[in-house]
Formats: C-alpha cells, sequence, structure tokens
C-alpha cells in the first residue's frame, strides 16, 4: 500500500544556494574588468581563465577551461563555454549560458567540446539563464527570472520572485524558489519540467508546475498549486493550500497535503498506527487522477478526487470530500467527516469512516455526468470531467460509524451498514445489504436481494424479486413486496408484511405481527405471542409456542396453533384448522372448513358453510352454525351448542341440520347446550326452558336421535333410549340413566348468563 512521502526522501536537492565549492575550478589567472560596458572573449590568446567585471553592461565569453565568471551590477550577457564553469550574474537582468549554444539551442562554438557541468548563479535582477549541456546547479536568485535546464540532470532553484522554470531533457530537480523554509517572498513559479525523471518543489507562492515526460516528482508546497503530472508514473504531493492536480497520464501517486507524524508506513485513513499519532495539513483539493492505475489521497480540506480511468486507489482523507472512482475497478476510502463517494462503471470498493457518507456504487444515476470542480487550474487549460458512465459494476459499500445513504445501482452490490443509522438503496441485480447496528431503512429494489438488519430497529423493503430479509435483534419492519420473498424476524417484536408474492415468513422471538397479503403465504410465529393474517391467497399459518392470533381472511387457509392458547379465524374460503395444545378459540367462517382443537379445552365455530368440526382431547364447546356441520367431539366431557332467538312468542335460529357423532353419555358426560338470546330480555332461565320444551321436536328412531327446534336440527348418531325408555322430549333426555350414573344431558344460557341445567 502507498503512503503518504516526502518528496525529498526520493530526490532530495544537496543546495539552499550556489555552493562554490562545488566547481573543480581552475588555477588560472583571473581578470578584472573595470566600469563600463566590457567584452571579454577568453577563447583569444593570453586571456585569463577567470573574469570579475565591474559595474557595467558586459558581455563575457568563457573558453574551454572551467571558468570563474562575475559579472557584478549591469545588464551582462555571459557564456560559459565548454568546462565546467561557474557563473555569478550580479545585480540587474542578465543573460546566462551555461555553454556554447544560443536560446534556440545551438551550438554557436566548437561541437566536438563536451558541455561542463555549470555552477550559474542569476542573483538579483529578472535574468535568463540557459543551463544548456551538463548537469547544471543553477540558483536564479532574486526577482523574475525564466531559467531552462537544457539537457542533462539539473538542479535548479526559482528563487524568490515569480520565475519561469523549464527543465528540459534529463533527470532535473526543481525547486521554484529558494528553499530557505521561509514563505514571505516566495512567488508564484512557473515550472515546466520537461522530458526524463524530474523532482520538482514549487516551494511558496502559487505555483504552475508540469511535470511533462517521464517519472516525476512534483510538490506544489505552500500557496494554491496547479500541478500537471503529464505522462509517465509520477508521485504528486500538493502541500498546504488549495491546489488543483492532473495526474494526467501513467500510474500515479497523488497526494493533495502534506502529513505530519514520523512513521514512513502509517496507513492512510487511521487516527493512529503502532502508537504514532499524526495528522494531515492542507486545504481543499481538486484532484483529477488521469488514465492510468492512480492512487490518491486528498488528505485535510473538503477535497474533490476524480479517478477518471484504470484501476484506483482514493482516500478522501479529512473534510468532507468529493470521490468519484470513474472507470475502471476502483478502491475508495473515503475517510473522516460528511462524504460523497461515486464507484463509477466498475467493480468497486466504497468505505466510509466517522461521518454521515452518500455512497453510488456507480454514477449517481447521472450526477457523476453533472460534476463540475468547485474551481480549475488558472495556468492550463482542464476540459474537466470526461466521464464515460460504461457498465454499471458489482460494487461493495461499506459505511463506518456515522448514518450513511447507499445506493447500489446496477448489478450485483454488497452494502455493509456497520455503525449508525443507515439508509440503503439495492437497485438492480441480486444485492446483499446488511445494516449492522443501528436503526437501519433498507430497499432491495430489483433483483433477488438478501437484507440483513442486524441490531437495531431497523425497516427494509425487499421491492421487485425474490428477496431474503432477516430481521435481526431489534424490532424490525419488513416489506417483501413484489416477488416470493422470504423473511425471518428473529428477536424482538418485528412486523412483516409478505405483500405481493407467495412469500414466507418465520417470527423468531418475541411479540411478530405478520400479514401475507396477496399470494400464497407461509407464516411462522415460532416463539411468544404471534399475530397472523393470511389475506389474500391460500396461506399456511404456523402458531408454534405462544398465545398467537391468526386469521385467514380470503382464501383456502390452513393454520396450525401447535403450543398455547391459539386464537384463529378462516374468514372466507375452505379453511383448515388444527389447534394443536393449548385452550383455543377456532372460527371457520364462510366456506365449508375443517377444525381439529387438538389437545385442551377449545371453542369451536364452524359459522358459515357445512363444516367438519373435531374437538379431540380435553372438554370442547361446539357449534356448528350456519350450515349442515359435523361435529366429533372426541375424547372428554364436550358441550354442542345450539344457538337460538327467542322473541317472547316463538324460538328461531340460523343453524343448520348439524350431526354430532360421538355424543356419549357413559364416559365423556357429553351435553347439548342450548344458547338462547332472549330479545325480550324478561324471560327467566325456567320459562325459557318451559318454553324451548314446548318447542322443541325430540325424535328417538331407535338408533339416533333428532332434536329440532327453530329451523335448526341436531342429530346424536348412535344415541337411543333403551325400552321400555324412549327419547321423546328434552325432559326425558335428562332423564336418562343407566342405572350406575345419571347426569342431565340438556343446558340452557340465557343472554350469555349462568350456565342452567335442567
Amino acid at each position: 500500500m502507498a503512503t503518504q512521502f516526502n518528496p525529498w526522501d526520493i530526490c532530495d536537492p544537496e543546495f539552499e544556494e550556489i555552493d562554490l565549492s562545488k566547481a573543480s575550478g581552475n588555477n588560472g589567472v583571473t581578470g578584472y574588468g573595470t566600469v563600463g560596458d566590457d567584452q571579454v572573449d577568453m577563447r583569444l590568446d593570453a586571456m585569463p581563465d577567470n573574469y570579475d567585471s565591474d559595474i557595467g553592461d558586459d558581455v563575457v565569453v568563457g573558453n574551454s577551461d572551467n571558468n570563474y565568471i562575475t559579472t557584478e551590477e549591469g545588464c551582462d550577457v555571459v557564456w560559459g563555454w565548454d568546462g565546467d564553469d561557474l557563473i555569478n550574474g550580479g545585480a540587474d537582468k542578465d543573460v546566462l549560458y551555461g555553454d556554447d549554444a544560443d536560446s534556440d539551442g545551438d551550438v554557436i562554438g566548437d561541437p566536438d567540446y563536451d558541455d561542463g557541468n555549470d555552477l550559474i548563479y542569476g542573483e538579483g535582477g529578472d535574468d535568463l539563464i540557459y543551463g544548456e549541456g551538463g548537469n547544471d546547479d543553477i540558483d536564479a536568485g532574486a526577482d523574475h527570472d525564466t531559467v531552462y535546464g537544457g539537457s542533462g540532470d539539473d538542479e535548479i532553484l526559482g528563487g524568490t520572485g515569480n520565475d519561469y522554470i523549464e527543465g528540459n531533457s534529463g533527470n532535473d530537480v526543481i525547486m521554484g524558489d529558494d528553499n530557505d523554509g521561509y514563505q514571505y517572498d516566495d512567488g508564484n513559479d512557473f515550472i515546466l519540467a520537461g522530458s526524463g525523471d524530474d523532482c520538482v518543489d514549487g516551494e511558496g507562492g502559487d505555483d504552475c508546475i508540469f511535470g511533462e515526460d517521464g517519472n516525476d516528482t512534483l510538490y506544489g508546497n505552500s500557496g494554491d498549486d496547479d500541478i500537471s503530472g503529464g505522462t509517465g508514473d509520477d508521485r504528486i504531493a500538493g502541500g498546504t493550500g488549495s491546489d488543483f492536480i492532473d495526474g494526467d497520464e501513467g500510474d500515479d501517486e497523488i497526494f493533495g497535503d502534506i502529513r505530519q507524524g514520523t512513521e514512513t508506513d502509517l496507513d492512510i485513513g487511521s487516527d493512529t498506527w503502532s502508537g504514532v499519532k499524526f495528522e494531515f495539513i492542507g486545504a481543499a483539493d481538486v484532484i483529477f487522477a488521469g488514465t492510468g492505475d492512480d492512487w490518491a489521497d486528498g488528505g485535510a480540506g473538503n477535497d474533490e478526487i476524480l479517478g477518471e480511468e484504470g484501476q484506483d486507489r482514493l482516500f478522501g482523507g479529512r473534510g468532507e470530500d468529493y470521490v468519484d472512482g470513474g472507470s475502471g475497478d476502483d478502491s475508495i476510502n473515503l475517510g473522516h467527516e460528511s462524504d460523497l463517494g461515486l464507484g463509477g462503471s466498475g467493480d468497486d470498493w466504497i468505505l466510509g469512516a466517522s461521518g454521515d457518507d452518500i455512497m453510488f456504487g456507480d454514477s449517481g444515476f447521472g450526477l457523476a455526468g453533472q460534476y463540475t470542480p468547485s474551481w480549475t487550474a488558472s495556468c492550463f487549460d482542464h476540459e474537466g470531467l470526461s466521464y464515460d458512465e460504461g457498465e454499471d459494476g458489482c460494487d461493495v459499500m461499506g459505511g463506518g460509524g456515522g448514518n450513511d445513504i447507499m445506493y447500489g445501482e446496477g448489478k450485483h452490490d454488497e452494502m455493509w451498514g456497520n455503525k449508525g443509522d443507515d439508509t440503503m438503496y439495492g437497485g438492480t441485480g441480486d444485492d446483499l445489504v446488511k445494516g449492522g447496528s443501528g436503526n437501519d431503512y433498507l430497499e432491495g429494489n430489483e433483483g433477488m436481494d438478501v437484507m440483513c438488519g442486524d441490531a437495531g430497529d431497523d425497516e427494509m423493503y425487499g421491492n421487485d424479486g425474490n428477496d431474503y430479509m432477516y430481521g435481526g435483534t431489534g424490532n424490525d419492519d419488513m416489506e417483501g413486496n413484489a416477488g416470493d420473498d422470504r423473511m425471518k424476524g428473529n428477536s424482538g417484536n418485528d412486523e412483516m408484511y409478505g405483500n405481493d408474492g407467495a412469500d414466507t415468513m418465520f417470527g423468531g422471538a418475541g411479540y411478530d405481527y405478520m400479514e401475507g397479503n396477496a399470494g400464497n403465504d407461509w407464516m411462522c410465529g415460532e416463539g411468544d405471542d404471534d399475530t397472523m393474517y393470511g389475506n389474500d391467497g391460500d396461506d399456511d399459518m404456523w402458531g408454534n409456542a405462544g398465545n398467537d392470533y391468526m386469521r385467514g381472511n380470503d382464501g383456502n387457509d390452513e393454520m396450525w396453533g401447535n403450543r398455547g392458547d391459539d386464537t384463529m379465524y378462516g374468514d372466507a374460503g375452505v379453511d383448515t384448522m388444527y389447534g394443536g395444545n393449548g385452550n383455543d378459540c377456532m372460527k371457520g367462517g364462510d366456506d365449508d372448513d375443517y377444525i381439529s382443537g387438538g389437545l385442551g379445552m377449545d371453542d369451536i365455530d364452524g359459522d358459515a358453510g357445512n363444516d367438519a368440526l373435531y374437538g379431540d382431547g380435553g372438554d370442547d364447546f361446539l357449534h356448528g352454525g350456519t350450515g349442515d356441520d359435523v361435529l366429533t367431539g372426541g375424547a372428554g366431557g364436550d358441550v354442542f351448542e345450539v344457538h337460538l332467538t327467542w322473541d317472547g312468542l316463538s324460538f328461531s335460529s340460523a343453524d343448520g341440520n348439524d350431526v354430532v357423532t360421538d355424543f356419549d353419555f357413559n364416559n365423556d358426560n357429553d351435553v347439548v347446550t342450548f344458547v338462547i338470546e332472549d330479545q325480550t330480555g324478561s324471560t327467566s332461565d325456567t320459562d325459557a326452558f318451559n318454553a324451548l320444551t314446548g318447542a322443541t321436536s325430540v325424535v328417538d328412531n331407535g338408533t339416533d336421535t333428532v332434536i329440532s327446534v327453530g329451523g335448526a336440527t341436531l342429530t346424536l348418531l348412535g344415541i337411543a333410549a333403551n325400552a321400555p325408555f324412549n327419547f321423546d322430549s328434552l325432559e326425558t333426555i335428562n332423564d336418562w340413566t343407566d342405572g350406575n350414573h345419571q347426569y342431565e344431558a340438556i343446558d340452557i344460557i340465557v343472554n350469555e348468563g349462568a350456565l342452567v341445567e335442567i
């Protein structure tokens, strides 16, 4: 992993100013000029090898030896000619040539002589300096200078003032100012590094730096700098100030700022590493990484970072950053504060940190194409973002510690909210969306998505596709919407809505609420007291443990109460209900239902339709309701109800022609109870029974006993009196005895009052 760098760890210029000891020098004679405009040609016979002029506009031409030339004040022109020369322009505007070429680079001397390694010092004035051939050291000095390094590996100091510097060919080291660490007199420099692997430091001022060809190291330092890496694999640091950086071509490493810290291999994006604390120093930067597989870190400030083409690694650093991977498979670390990240095209990886971040796996629904930088370079034209949205990728996003918003957009994405209350949208494709800790909002949208709320009270929507949703801990809300969805609440009091499609829901631990809605749904309450509504479609509901409430509503539903005291309503459709263990309350509703109470004291009402009711084990209450029903009490002392209405003159009933298959006098002590609604409000229990006795027809055909009243018929299969007895009234049924014991098998209840044994 690349780390923040100090450019001079790579290419440290060895000077703060011209070091005269670096020149090889000579033991020749030194000539001295006079006040006035001198013209000196050291190539002539009897001329000295060294020259020190006086005031005046002098022209000095060196020779093939190693010359020392100092011109003092005046607008001087100097050619060092061949050899390793030291040239000091002195005050005023000078034109200084290290060798024997003119300003166009054409050799005006003997081409057979080698270019020298010259030391040139412009000193004061707006100087024009040509290093030409050889490995030259150039210090332009004060004021606004123009420097051309020429061929060779040159070291150039612009000095104070606004300088124009071209490194030309060779591996050059260029510093825009005077490398003294003070910024009060630093200028706004224009630096062209040229070909070769160059090292450039703009130092103070608002500099324009062009790396051009080669693998360059470029450092803006202080000031608001514009830096272009050019071709090659460059390392660029903007330094302090608000910088505009264009990596251009090649695999570049770009840093918007500088970093304090003693450890060279600290991981970017962390606060500490191996106990070493550090911080970034700098301002808001605009970084275009360019083509190639780039590495860019904005550092401090509110930065804008664009990876453009290639497989880039981008770090927002500290500050509220805008980071766009562009095309290619990119890795993005948004860093601290609240950032905006876009993966762009390709399979991208985006990670937030402590802030409230917004992340888009791809182009942000066209947001990337609308981007314009907050400012542009002042010294070169940048075309802005040339953004080819390309093909959406399979992206991975991690939220970090804040309240993050994530959009997967296209293809198959993974989103991890981690800490905070996060909002995540899966988009198209089969997505994995995981909320993490916090109260999260998740949408799968298109595709077959997997969503997990984890800790916290989460809200999830599968939307299109066959989705999987897991609530995790907390009280979660889930809606499957379109498709055949699968939901599991896990722990907590969860709410689940299948909506469209054939959905599957598991409540898990806690008091859960489930609605299947459209489609043939499957629901399981699991632990605690759960509530289930099948609504449309043919639904299956399983209460399991707990006292559960189940309602089928429309469709042919199947319900299993299992353990606990459950309440079940079939409503419309041909429903099947199994109470299981516990004291269950079950009502079939419309159509022909099958109801089995199971173990326990169950209350079973067939309601409308021709129903089959089974009490099974326990002392059960069975009422057929309207329609022709078949009632089987099973083991235990069961009560078979006939519901009547008394208006003071006659009885009426909405019950149909019901059959009791296992009425038992001997072992179970089953009972027929007439439940009477007295509309007069003044009939006593005895008067009600007397009226009922007079209005009831009891027929004993020798095999079965048929009881008819108010339009309702109850047939007790296999029940007949032994001769000479005959069941011909309710009284005779109550008077029946087998010789061992006697009990009254006919009871009444008036207006939901106390049970009255007749």
